[in-house]
């Protein structure tokens, strides 16, 4: 009897945790699904209002180069 009660409390735990993890997995699997389609419209509409290419990014950005500051040396800052 206690066997037989351990074996079903083990198998629903089982059951629960696995329950548990696909709902935690799925969820985050449709969380990316739709940032991926948000970016692929979203750059899909960039394409198409500048005819088919990426526009210049004369505004700067995350990975825009910094500009030179004329005052510094380019010789590791030594000015005598």
């Amino acid at each position: 009897m206690i066997n037989k009660l351990r074996r079903r409390f083990i198998l629903v735990a089982m059951f629960s945790t696995v329950v548990v993890l696909v709902a935690i997995v799925g969820g985050m699997n449709i969380m990316n699904y739709r940032q991926l389609q948000a970016d692929a419209d979203r750059i899909n509409k960039m394409i198409t209002d500048n005819n088919g290419t990426f526009p210049n990014n004369n505004g700067g950005g995350r990975n825009a180069p910094k500009p030179r500051d004329d005052n510094q040396s380019s010789d590791g800052g030594s000015t005598d």
